[in-house]
């Protein structure tokens, strides 16, 4: 299964224009965005802020996004020290920063882990014997 993805549309209709397709995201782990390019190419920043930073992280924080092409960010999340809800804010910034939005984020616990007994992977009952006729 493939992480969550939000995507942001850069230079749709006018330059420095960003248009997120989403203005949240809701998460229990590790996620993509997606800076999809339109009219001409640009460059844009990522961030993360609130308590979003202290549990994820971008690989970088600059990106050249090609017209027409699709740029794919991922953010790492370390899951495993969310116990409660984590809010934050993605936030997307382009023409130097005259242009920004935010996308609010929410990480939630993943399911609890499910401790398997090893006698569940033997059989229940045993087959029978193989009957044997005798003539």
């Amino acid at each position: 299964m493939s992480p969550p993805a939000v995507t942001v549309h850069v230079n749709r209709g006018s330059a420095e224009a960003l248009e997120p397709s989403s203005t949240s995201l809701e998460t229990n782990g590790s996620f993509l965005l997606s800076l999809s390019g339109h009219e001409s190419p640009a460059h844009v920043h990522c961030r993360l802020a609130g308590d979003l930073e202290r549990i994820a992280s971008l690989e970088e924080s600059n990106y050249f996004v090609e017209p027409d092409g699709v740029t794919t960010v991922p953010i790492a999340v370390n899951a495993d020290v969310v116990d409660r809800p984590v809010d934050g804010h993605l936030e997307v910034l382009t023409g130097y920063g005259s242009e920004s939005i935010s996308i609010a984020v929410t990480v939630v616990p993943g399911p609890p882990d499910v401790d398997v007994d090893e006698s569940l992977a033997e059989p229940a009952r045993s087959e029978p014997e193989p009957a044997t006729l005798e003539r």
